[in-house]
């Protein structure tokens, strides 16, 4: 079975995946595409449908990983492991885990920053064996529909003069 992905929430600047397999486990990959739909209601597939858009991408849209979090039925044997881009390889992969004792990732404290890496590039989630993880994502720089973007400040607003002319 390939592993199915649902996604729980999308708003402009946040998106929360959850990615789930079988015993058999499976491979997923979100795409900047897909974080720019609406879900489908109740079910929480991803769609393709014209009025559930509300976001465009281009080449500086990226998305970076806030937390993660999993478990499974057992722990033999089942993780995984996290890729950006179409490479499989060691300079792309992003993280790799196991269901044990610590299960999830948090880079939203004072410790850790958001994982960044590649953060331009889609990403791929392998998982070996029955896993359930839910992945916390921060979007920027993708087009609002709406006209809108997020300010944290007058320092960030273009309308007001100051520091960042």
């Amino acid at each position: 079975m390939a592993a199915i992905i649902k996604i729980l929430q999308n708003s402009e600047q946040d998106a929360t995946i959850k990615v789930k397999t079988d015993s058999s486990g499976g491979s997923a990959t979100i795409t900047k595409e897909m974080l720019c739909y609406r879900p489908k209601p109740h079910s929480c597939e991803p769609s393709t449908d014209a009025k559930d858009r509300f976001q465009d991408f281009n080449e500086r849209s990226c998305f970076s990983i806030r937390a993660a979090q999993w478990g499974s039925r057992s722990q033999d044997g089942t993780g995984g492991v996290i890729y950006r881009s179409d490479t499989h390889d060691l300079e792309h992969e992003i993280t790799a885990f196991c269901a044990g004792d610590t299960c999830q990732y948090d880079f939203l404290g004072q410790d850790l920053p958001a994982d960044c890496e590649y953060d331009n590039e889609d990403m791929t989630v392998e998982i070996e064996g029955e896993l359930t993880m839910y992945l916390r994502l921060r979007k920027t720089g993708f087009i609002n529909y709406a006209g809108e973007y997020a300010t944290y400040g007058a320092f960030e607003d273009d309308t007001k003069l100051g520091p960042k002319n």
